[in-house]
């Protein structure tokens, strides 16, 4: 009797059982059907959200419109600009010589260098300006020609800007003894070389950086921060990157603001 009744109770739990996982599937489908017309009905009636920052003025949103284009993806990749040219320096050499007479000048900024030339030359008024032009040449592939010279000027071209932090870190090399400075001094120690060099950029910059042999950045903000202590290395790598690429700083900030 017991070899023939344990069969028959075996069967009967296995249909209990199928029948529960039954209901269950049937009601989570039920559930999830409900939610979905839920999420559906509250996408029908749900209203475009508002600006997060309705102070904006029309055009600082037309700005971040165009900036938010800029920094799509296009599907188009043949009318990208390369960052980096892989070519040669046979082949840079074969383009720069073929160019233009204006070509050149425009791809090369040189109408900054002539204009300053000239005004110099009106300026001091010697008799041979023929060899103040070729000074001044000479002084700008040396480096030297940003040397106290305004902010206005030191930026205006990727040639000024390179000559510029070079002649930073010769001037304000880091050495064993001196590894740490605050913001407002190493500002300060740029205002030797330019001497309306914005405090503004300096701000920015350290706002990014971890404060002197720690590794949390400062909850000051304003010129408040300028009184921290940074890494000297750091903080000049900081400034070289953010005034070389400031453009493209501010289009980042103001995109992410």
């Amino acid at each position: 009797d017991n070899k023939i009744q344990t069969p028959t109770a075996m069967s009967e739990a296995d249909k209990e059982v199928n029948l529960s996982s039954t209901n269950v599937v049937e009601t989570s489908s039920q559930q999830a059907q409900s939610i979905s017309n839920r999420i559906e009905a509250n996408q029908s009636t749900t209203q475009p959200a508002s600006d997060p920052h309705p102070e904006r003025t029309p055009q600082q949103q037309k700005q971040m419109q165009e900036n938010r284009r800029l920094g799509s993806f296009p599907s188009d990749l043949s009318s990208m600009k390369q960052i980096f040219s892989l070519k040669s320096k046979s082949q840079m050499a074969r383009e720069r010589f073929s160019m233009k007479a204006q070509e050149y000048l425009d791809s090369h900024k040189m109408s900054i260098y002539l204009q300053d030339a000239i005004k110099i030359i009106l300026d001091r008024k010697e008799e041979k300006p023929l060899d103040l032009l070729t000074d001044y040449f000479n002084t700008t592939l040396k480096g030297e020609h940003i040397l106290l010279r305004e902010y206005a000027f030191v930026s205006a071209t990727q040639l000024n800007r390179k000559c510029f932090l070079q002649q930073i870190r010769k001037v304000f090399h880091s050495t064993p003894y001196y590894h740490t400075i605050t913001g407002l001094d190493y500002h300060q120690m740029i205002c030797l070389i330019c001497s309306d060099f914005p405090r503004n950029l300096m701000i920015e910059t350290i706002k990014t950086l971890p404060l002197a042999k720690q590794t949390t950045i400062s909850a000051k903000s304003g010129t408040e921060i300028l009184f921290e202590q940074f890494d000297l290395d750091k903080l000049q790598a900081a400034v070289c990157i953010y005034f070389y690429y400031n453009e493209f700083m501010e289009n980042v900030r103001t995109l992410f603001q």
